[in-house]
């Protein structure tokens, strides 16, 4: 039996990206697969100080991998988590800032190289990609 996977990471920045609009674009650029598999999510928080991504695999139903990841979002302590996109393959987040312009992002992709290219393309330094593929 596979258990869900669920990774996190925090970034202290000063937010300027806003989250809004963010769930309808990163659907876009995830990876669905019409077998009717495992789901997975992913849900970005940002806050004055801080953006935190969580990522989820291998979940039974849409909802359920919603849920999983918002839970595990939020136990991080920062607030205004919201699930950024789902998918049924493959599904990858990269957070990171800019310190001269002050100001955080994400961006998502179907794999770890799309998901860093999403997020730098937004002119800040981003980290290494989490997430991966539903088995």
């Amino acid at each position: 039996m596979n258990l869900p996977a669920l990774s996190a990471m925090t970034i202290a920045a000063v937010l300027s990206f806003p989250i809004a609009n963010a769930q309808a674009q990163a659907n876009n650029s995830l990876s669905q697969d019409s077998s009717g598999g495992n789901w997975g999510a992913i849900a970005v928080a940002l806050t004055h100080t801080r953006v935190r991504a969580s990522s989820g695999l291998n979940y039974h139903s849409e909802d359920e991998a919603r849920r999983a990841v918002l839970a595990h979002c939020r136990k991080q302590g920062v607030p205004g988590c919201k699930v950024v996109g789902t998918f049924t393959s493959c599904g990858y987040v990269s957070v990171g800032k800019s310190e001269r312009r002050r100001r955080v992002g994400w961006g998502t992709g179907a794999t770890a190289d799309a998901a860093l290219e999403q997020c730098r393309s937004r002119g800040i330094s981003c980290d290494k990609p989490i997430g991966g593929c539903n088995n």
